[in-house]
């Protein structure tokens, strides 16, 4: 599959634009009920990030929803009534180790929660052996073996934060956006929360959302196999 190339001429306005319109999209199938999840881009100034406010329905957004951070989460718009999602702190890492990533989403589905919940925190499941892992950067064939990290949920952001560190740091190679074929897919897991994926374009991030949702729902009908047929391997990060 052909992997889109962000467009570095946009404005903070076409942004908020694209931005609003897919998370229209994923307020309608239920990815984001009850004002939970959170979408980002990187802003037109550098060093900033355009990021869904706190509490708002994600399909009901208006530009006034989106607010300008810093890459440390630190508020630059002058209207200080609304903050930014309590997970901005997460996406701030995702751009600060990734510099060609332009688009963070996180979802709370149904299928994410509960595949989260089958995985042991601090682990790996192995994915090969399915056509849409093609729709990740670097992966050529359904034969490939890809891994989705799975971390320990907090409410402590920067607990959270030292979790999900560990996939950018050597021996993972998520941080190399030209490896040939990546031993971690751009996207991980929360216990008992949701998902994360991150792309170049946020196009590409709904992309991989949509691969990975239909790859987790298959991998909780495996995994519900008598006798545990399924075969599903689980590895522990480093």
């Amino acid at each position: 599959m052909n992997i889109e190339k962000p467009n570095q001429t946009q404005s903070n306005v076409e942004k908020s634009r694209e931005l609003i319109s897919i998370a229209k999209i994923l307020g309608q199938r239920h990815w984001m009920p009850a004002t939970s999840g959170n979408i980002s881009v990187r802003g037109q100034q550098e060093n900033t990030i355009l990021v869904t406010a706190s509490g708002k329905n994600k399909g009901a957004l208006t530009d006034d929803d989106l607010l300008l951070t810093d890459l440390n989460g630190h508020l630059l718009t002058p209207d200080k009534s609304k903050k930014p999602s309590a997970e901005c702190q997460l996406h701030c890492q995702i751009y600060g180790h990734l510099p060609h990533i332009e688009a963070v989403i996180h979802t709370h589905s149904e299928k994410s929660t509960i595949l989260s919940r089958l995985m042991p925190a601090g682990s790996a499941i192995e994915l090969t052996n399915y056509e849409l892992l093609k729709a990740f950067p670097g992966c050529s064939s359904h034969l490939d073996t890809q891994l989705l990290a799975c971390f320990n949920n907090s409410q402590n952001m920067g607990e959270l934060c030292t979790h999900t560190k560990k996939l950018f740091e050597p021996p993972n190679n998520v941080l190399d956006p030209e490896s040939e074929i990546p031993r971690f897919l751009p996207a991980y897991l929360i216990k008992g929360h949701g998902l994360y994926t991150w792309a170049p374009t946020l196009s590409q991030a709904l992309i991989q959302l949509e691969a990975l949702e239909q790859i987790m729902a298959c991998e909780i009908q495996l995994m519900c196999l008598p006798n545990n047929q399924s075969q599903t391997q689980n590895t522990q990060l480093k």
